[in-house]
């Protein structure tokens, strides 16, 4: 029991820190795409 629940929360931690990746990504684009336009 214990050990899947950790497994679960770090899955759960590289989501987030993957999501937060994602979306600092997605802010720069639009950036970039607000200064070329």
């Amino acid at each position: 029991m214990s050990k899947s629940k950790k497994i679960k929360t770090s899955d759960r931690k590289k989501n987030l820190s993957s999501a937060l990746k994602a979306n600092i990504t997605r802010r720069k684009n639009k950036k970039r795409n607000m200064q070329d336009a």
